[in-house]
């Protein structure tokens, strides 16, 4: 990256104190002491004066933001060193309103909050004022005793000042949060609402990052003169450093991107950002302005690299074949965007181009409304621009009015997400997490946490699976519908996930490791499996480095360091093949020999938790031999025995964990299954919904009854209860009465199936043995658990729920396929 810079020394006659950019992004407008505000056109560099005469120096100046992207605010206002403030109408100059805000000394600093609901000012004499947009005094801060060269707003209305070498947050309802910051008087400071990180500059030269509890998170070496400036470019992603004949662009985690000698310039005393990120101005005491555009950016894709050349060219190089294509176009470009085989490239008319790396001749061009943000975000099969979801054929898929009632400040990668069915995008109270179906354009969801996010990230293949980092390093996966799952990781740097399957990688410990789960959806299909879908890896090298994943194609995960350094690291292969494989392709003999192939546990442990999710038992059996879960496998050999349909889906369900569905599944089949939802509910312990489900029918009430106290009381049931429950149960099961009559035949009949499970395993495992030529004999035999015990052996809830009292109820899974049957 460099910055292409500017210097306009006609503009005026004395030194510029400030400058601020208009909301639209496209006027830069400066104040100087020759008591003159003047307009710049940032196209054509062009002056007007707005206001002549001001009547007072102008120490600085603070454009009131925008309400909404329909309304835009053309209120400005400035503080002199007469000690007023005033309030201007930002095209003409007419002064609204003016307030003499301090009798001692100059106002020296003045900012909107971010919503422009109320003003904040600093004073030479160290006080700290905040007025309503009006000019009405609310309250006084502080009285400090220093001059308050610097103040900024957080996004929940926290109020950010500096005094002296101290740097001071008042928040609402909160205790003062005060820290020492520099060595020498802090003369800049500013605080991004996006990434929440505060940058200040002082008079000891160094500029330093900390986050919004004032722990120190980057200090850079001294520079040649004193920090006079700083300002966050309006996604976070960087700000820009201004001091004696030197600009600075540096990234938020403190390494320079690129640092522009001005000749002649002077200490830069003011730097603002355009809205869109692509434009800074800067106020010198050499009486210059200071224009400045952002260029080379550029990013990769496989085996294609764009470069951003100028503000309204890039390059695109294919390594492969070894070619190099340039594009103009007629205004200035505000992002760019690469992946999945299409360049998006968003431009300033507002416009986007679409272009087909295959082919870079022809772009679809699509008009796309005018945003503050100039944000791009690319799915397989859509992309985001300007609050709207496209095709790449340039056909608009869901609107910004499908995202009514949400409300953001700013936009970034980490706080937006797109698949090819689901945008995801992160509250401005930074704890709930919107979900918005982009072909119905209506929202399905929101995410509610305790604690503030700082990451989410969309599977591109599962298209309603969502990951998100909160402030205190934890990693969760949430699904739509279901529970919300933490991953067994701690202080999680960045995450991402993979293009081309679901794959998930994070830096975790501080940047110590980083793990890899190939499959995370596993978490809601059986837990156990888990660990076995995941690979983990020393990363010394990342080790306090803050480091950032920027990508994870095919199998290279890339990542940027605290000193601006990429490394890459590569996965597995396999995982991906597998899931086209299946997912896509549903070719599972073909997965299964490449597990043969690879004969790796984690593959093995894959494919597994997609056949059970997709009730394929044969290659579920053949997965869970392999892996040497015996238990799961019983399980499975014994679902491939139930006849009815709907109690092997309920089965399934309960294996799960997913209660629910399985009741569900259960009451709608035809004719419905009750009593199997009753028995399934009380062998949980769910004595509630039990009863509710057996309120209609007396004898299946009693038949709770009977179980409750049985399972939950100290006093065994009398013979009586015994005859009538085993009455019930042959009523409604339909078994011969013969085989309820006696325990002990209950009792050989289990060691038989004991026996006949036992051989199962050892034929499966043995099949399994033979397919990949191993000479290995299993011959242990693995302890008896029932078919239910075995169900409820998979299941945390119903572990423990089937007990020696109800042994003759151990062939109940043949009763309910009768039951299904009739």
């Amino acid at each position: 990256m460099r910055v292409s810079c500017r210097l306009l020394r006609e503009q005026h006659k004395e030194l510029v104190t400030s400058c601020a950019w208009t909301p639209s992004g496209d006027e830069l407008l400066t104040s100087a002491d020759d008591q003159t505000i003047k307009r710049v056109h940032g196209d054509d560099l062009t002056t007007e004066t707005v206001v002549g005469d001001t009547d007072g120096f102008v120490t600085k100046m603070s454009w009131c933001p925008s309400l909404n992207e329909k309304q835009t605010s053309d209120t400005l206002a400035v503080c002199c060193s007469d000690g007023s403030f005033r309030i201007l109408h930002g095209s003409t100059g007419r002064e609204e309103k003016r307030v003499q805000s301090y009798n001692t000394g100059a106002a020296i600093s003045i900012q909107w909050n971010l919503d422009g609901s109320a003003l904040a000012t600093g004073g030479e004499d160290g006080t700290v004022k905040i007025w309503s947009r009006v000019g009405m005094l609310r309250n006084t801060v502080a009285t400090t005793g220093f001059p308050v060269y610097g103040l900024c707003w957080g996004r929940q209305d926290e109020l950010l000042f500096s005094a002296g070498k101290m740097l001071t947050i008042e928040q609402r309802e909160r205790k003062r949060m005060q820290w020492k910051a520099h060595d020498a008087t802090v003369l800049a400071v500013d605080w991004n609402p996006v990434n929440n990180l505060i940058v200040s500059g002082g008079e000891d030269r160094r500029y330093r990052v900390w986050d919004a509890f004032g722990r120190q998170l980057f200090q850079s070496q001294p520079m040649e003169h004193v920090v006079t400036s700083i300002s966050w470019s309006p996604n976070g992603s960087a700000f820009a450093v201004g001091s004696y004949d030197v600009l600075k662009i540096c990234d938020k985690t403190g390494w320079t991107h690129a640092r522009e000698d001005l000749r002649h310039a002077g200490s830069v005393l003011s730097l603002a950002w355009s809205q869109d990120g692509t434009m800074l101005g800067g106020a010198c005491a050499s009486r210059a302005v200071l224009v400045a555009q952002v260029a080379n950016r550029s990013l990769e894709w496989k085996h294609f690299h764009v470069v951003l050349k100028d503000a309204k060219q890039i390059e695109v190089q294919n390594t492969l074949e070894d070619t190099t294509e340039s594009i103009v176009f007629r205004d200035r470009v505000l992002d760019v965007s690469m992946e999945f085989g299409f360049l998006v490239v968003h431009c300033a008319t507002p416009q986007v181009h679409i272009y087909a790396l295959s082919n870079l001749g022809t772009p679809q061009i699509v008009d796309v409304p005018h945003t503050r943000s100039a944000l791009l975000l690319q799915s397989s099969k859509t992309f985001l621009a300007a609050w709207t979801v496209f095709t790449y054929e340039g056909r608009r898929v869901c609107g910004p009015q499908a995202l009514n009632g949400i409300v953001v400040q700013g936009l970034d990668r980490s706080t937006v997400a797109l698949n090819d069915k689901v945008l995801a995008i992160l509250e401005n109270n930074r704890t709930s997490v919107r979900l918005v179906d982009t072909a119905r354009q209506q929202a399905i969801g929101v995410i509610q946490h305790k604690l503030e996010i700082v990451q989410i990230a969309l599977c591109k293949h599962e298209t309603d699976m969502l990951a998100f980092v909160d402030r205190n390093g934890d990693l969760f996966v949430h699904c739509n519908g279901r529970k919300t799952f933490k991953l067994p990781v701690t202080m999680v740097q960045s995450i991402a996930v993979n293009d081309e399957s679901d794959a998930l990688v994070a830096c975790t410990d501080g940047g110590n490791k980083m793990v890899v789960w190939y499959y995370p959806q596993i978490v809601w299909i059986d837990p156990d499996l888990l660990a076995d879908t995941s690979t983990e890896e020393e990363t010394p090298v990342l080790a306090a480095k803050q480091p950032q994943i920027v990508s994870f194609t095919e199998t290279l995960v890339t990542v940027r360091t605290q000193n601006g350094s990429l490394v890459t690291s590569s996965v597995s292969r396999y995982p991906s093949l597998l899931h086209k494989l299946v997912a896509e392709e549903r070719k599972w003999e073909d997965a299964i020999r490449l597990c043969r192939f690879v004969n790796q546990k984690f593959l093995w442990a894959i494919l597994a938790g997609m056949a059970i999710k997709m009730t394929h038992l044969d290659t579920a059996e053949i997965a869970l031999a392999a892996t040497e879960h015996v238990a799961k496998l019983n399980f499975i050999l014994y679902l491939k025995e139930v006849e009815s349909e709907k109690v092997r889906m309920a089965e399934l369900a309960l294996y799960r964990r997913d209660l629910a569905s399985a009741e569900q599944i259960l009451l709608h089949a035809n004719p419905p299954l009750l009593y199997r939802a009753i028995k399934m509910n009380a062998r949980l312990f769910r004595w509630e919904r039990a009863k509710e489900l057996a309120a209609r029918d007396p004898q299946l009430a009693k038949l709770v009854q009977l179980y409750e106290k049985r399972w939950t009381s100290q006093e065994a049931l009398t013979d009586e209860e015994t005859k009538e429950l085993k009455a019930i149960k042959v009523q409604y099961s339909e078994k011969p009465q013969d085989d309820d009559d006696d325990d002990d035949d209950d009792e050989d009949q289990d060691e038989e199936g004991d026996k006949e499970d036992s051989d199962k395993v050892e034929r499966a495992r043995g099949r399994e043995e033979d397919a990949r030529g191993s000479s290995k004999k299993h011959s242990a035999r693995q302890p008896h658990r029932d078919p239910g015990e075995q169900k409820a052996g998979d299941a945390d809830d119903s572990a423990d729920l089937e007990e020696e009292a109800d042994e003759e109820d151990g062939r109940e899974a043949s009763a309910t396929v009768m039951e299904a049957k009739s």
